[in-house]
């Protein structure tokens, strides 16, 4: 029978793998881990308040292993569910508010304005016309009064000349000519009356005619002031009518928004209590009440067939708590490629212990790594071995050789 033996170094584990020819058997040894490993964290930092475990403590899935302060998480929750009740406000404006029906008010008050303003403009253009015609009318008369009264004064002056000349050719006494001439002032003041009246008939016509003037100017500018507060009125409608079902959508949107925030804040509050994911023992817990933890953002690099990471395979960050599920144990080898290619899923193998001589557990291939990892220019595949049944003296940890049969 010949026998090699290699040794394999996979990054902090190493792996002895021996072969023998005869038997069509490849053995390498290792260190058992847990079938299921989790790496605890909390997805954001912050002041450890309280934590309920052990290292060895056996716990069950959703059990509370841990708890942050939540008060800045509960604080933002608050604010981003002000933020929602914010926009649900905005929307339920726009949605029941009075903006619309304000504006189709105001247009209708504006119409009626214009109405009112048109006609009480009409009315004193009207009044205005009327007082034109009588003050014409009264002028006129006044004028035709005065030709009266200037002939009746030409009647008694041109009277008073023959008087006169009749006197003076006849011999005559000079008292007839005297009355027929005492009359001209008297028709002289009923002329100068008449044209008093003339011209203050003229002048009630310029009045009545510049009052009818302006209060047309007035009454156009009151109406271009009133057509100006109906477009007003008109456009606010339309602008209110249509933005209405824009700003519907748009605060319809920040509400969804706000919601998601809520949400994502309600989750930050309670991913502030870490919880089991699976039932198995703490095998690490690092921090204490008081400390505070940095976000955990590493990720577990898996070994094959397996939920437990690959030994030897470091995180970045020393996980704040690791949980393992020891209900099955399982060894993860590094085989060189010429070996690796003979290895199948299901195959089964033999693991020893040195720490317990005798002691044989059977075991199974679960899985070989799809792709090697390259050691001295050398690739090496990974394969996972199972535990076919426990013993209780059993531990992560502890060094087993497996011997697997190839064929």
């Amino acid at each position: 029978m010949t026998v090699l033996a290699v040794v394999v170094a996979a990054g902090n584990t190493t792996f002895v793998m021996t072969l023998d020819a005869a038997a069509s058997t490849v053995s390498a040894s290792g260190a058992l881990s847990a079938n299921r490993e989790g790496s605890l964290g909390f997805l954001k930092g912050g002041k450890l308040i309280r934590v309920n475990v052990k290292v060895g403590d056996e716990v069950s899935a959703g059990q509370v292993l841990a708890v942050l302060d939540r008060y800045d998480l509960r604080r933002a929750l608050g604010e981003e569910r002000a933020q929602l009740a914010g926009a649900r406000a905005d929307w339920a404006q726009v949605k029941y508010g009075t903006t619309v029906p304000g504006a189709r008010r105001t247009l209708a008050q504006a119409r009626r304005i214009l109405s009112a303003t048109q006609n009480q403009g009409g009315a004193l253009l009207v009044a205005d016309n009327v007082s034109i015609r009588n003050t014409l009318r009264e002028y006129n008369v006044d004028e035709q009064e005065l030709c009266k009264a200037r002939d009746r004064l030409a009647h008694v002056k041109s009277a008073c000349e023959l008087a006169k000349e009749k006197a003076l050719q006849e011999g005559a006494d000079q008292q007839a000519a005297s009355q027929a001439c005492a009359q001209i002032p008297t028709y002289q003041t009923q002329v100068s009356q008449a044209r008093q009246q003339v011209s203050v008939g003229r002048s009630a016509v310029t009045n009545a005619l510049a009052r009818h003037y302006s209060d047309a100017a007035a009454n156009q500018t009151a109406n271009e002031n009133v057509r100006q507060s109906v477009i007003s009125a008109y456009n606010t409608l339309d602008s209110a009518t249509a933005d209405r079902p824009w700003l519907l959508r748009q605060f319809r949107a920040s509400i969804r928004s706000a919601r998601q925030a809520v949400r994502s804040a309600r989750h930050d509050v309670r991913d502030a209590t870490l919880r089991a994911p699976f039932s198995g023992t703490v095998s690490a817990v690092n921090g204490t009440v008081g400390e505070i933890l940095a976000p955990s953002n590493d990720t577990t690099v898996l070994a094959p067939g397996t939920d437990a990471p690959i030994p030897g395979v470091e995180l970045t960050t020393a996980p704040f708590i690791v949980l393992s599920g020891t209900e099955t144990l399982r060894l993860v080898l590094s085989y060189q490629e010429s070996d690796a290619v003979k290895i199948a899923p299901g195959q089964s193998a033999d693991v020893t212990f040195p720490a317990f001589p005798g002691l044989v557990v059977p075991g199974s291939v679960l899985a070989v790594g799809p792709s090697g990892n390259a050691s001295a220019d050398v690739s090496n595949y990974y394969v996972t071995v199972v535990l076919q049944r426990t013993d209780p003296r059993l531990k992560p940890g502890l060094t087993a050789e497996a011997t697997i049969r190839t064929g």
